[in-house]
């Protein structure tokens, strides 16, 4: 099973990024947002029409914190084949 992380990937070439992913040989595709969560949602639920395994990650990457939230978050995935 191959795993991509997209950040900004609620919308624009982000969004873009993710759904070429899933189309494209990923079969988990994490889509990370900011401020645009439903956006976010919008974009998972079209990876999941595909058949393929999508969630949302929602963090300001701006605070260590956050990146750390990210890192566990990751290790419940699996590994990262792509970021």
């Amino acid at each position: 099973m191959k795993t991509i992380f997209v950040t900004g990937g609620s919308r624009g070439i982000g969004a873009a990024i993710a759904l070429e992913a899933a189309r494209n040989g990923f079969d988990q595709v994490i889509v990370h947002y900011n401020e645009h969560g439903d956006d976010a949602e919008r974009v998972c639920a079209l990876i999941r029409e595909m058949g393929k395994s999508a969630a949302t990650f929602h963090a300001n990457f701006v605070y260590p914190d956050e990146i750390d939230n990210l890192m566990d978050s990751v290790a419940s995935f699996g590994k990262l084949d792509a970021l």
